[in-house]
């Protein structure tokens, strides 16, 4: 047999060899795809069951966790109950705020409660005193009178009248930005206006019971009590009647004086 048929027949067997481990790897490779699928498909399968079950648990929509907030006025109640005898606004705020009985967004909550008690649409509440409230249900203790020198709960003054109190006070006079000051200092006026002192001074300037008196450039007093008061009118002295003239009567005749130089010598001989 010739060289060089051998040598082709060799490189034949090799090439036969490789095919056939080439043939075995990718049989391994198509077991273990296989098998990757099978895998991909129990999955799958596990993935739909679970969701079909989570479905018909799960909630439409998603339920508030926070309990209803009860009622201001229901919460005011409460306090009044259970204290058992009146308190003052700020006593009722100081509890209900302690408590965390009611959530208030207000920014001045004191207030609100002031005008949901005097308001008391559903009559709950009794004042008592100034400033003192009980249930109107519970028996009535009298007037409660309050000792020392307690702030009462006092309706807001006017600008006029908080201007007025502060020029009271200083005794001296003032600057609109020191009556300005004076009154935030003393809270004892509310507006929502950011430029108080404007108001204050267009109030000075057009006081028509003329109520200040301007001392100087910028600077005002009060005005003294002779000053504010009105001047008393003159009373009117009644006129005489005429007395009405008869028809058909003459005027009474006037006496003629003589000469005015008769008249002297008639005096000399006297």
């Amino acid at each position: 047999m010739p060289q060089t048929v051998y040598s082709e027949l060799k490189k034949l067997f090799s090439l036969a060899d490789i095919i056939t481990s080439l043939e075995k790897k990718v049989g391994s490779f198509d077991a273990q795809l296989s098998k990757i699928r099978n895998d991909i498909s129990d999955l799958s399968n596990k993935v739909s069951q679970i969701g079909s079950r989570q479905t018909g648990k799960l909630p439409s929509a998603r339920k508030s966790t926070r309990k209803a907030q009860p009622s201001l006025q229901s919460v005011v109640a409460s306090v009044l109950k259970a204290k058992k005898n009146p308190m003052k606004i700020k006593e009722i705020e100081e509890a209900v705020v302690k408590g965390k009985l009611y959530i208030s967004g207000s920014k001045n909550f004191r207030e609100t409660l002031r005008v949901m008690i005097y308001t008391n649409k559903k009559k709950l509440f009794k004042k008592v005193g100034p400033g003192i409230f009980t249930l109107a249900s519970s028996k009535s203790p009298g007037k409660i009178k309050t000792q020392g020198k307690e702030p009462r709960e006092a309706k807001q003054l006017t600008l006029v009248g908080a201007i007025q109190a502060v020029m009271e006070k200083k005794k001296s006079p003032m600057s609109v930005k020191e009556i300005e000051e004076a009154i935030l200092k003393a809270k004892i006026y509310k507006t929502n206006s950011q430029n108080l002192g404007k108001m204050v001074q267009v109030n000075l300037y057009r006081d028509t019971k003329k109520r200040f008196v301007k001392v100087q450039p910028g600077l005002f007093a009060m005005a003294s009590p002779k000053e504010t008061k009105p001047a008393a009118k003159k009373k009117a002295t009644p006129k005489k009647k005429a007395t009405p003239k008869k028809k058909g009567a003459k005027p009474a005749a006037k006496k003629k004086r003589g000469p005015a130089k008769k008249r002297v010598a008639k005096k000399a001989k006297k």
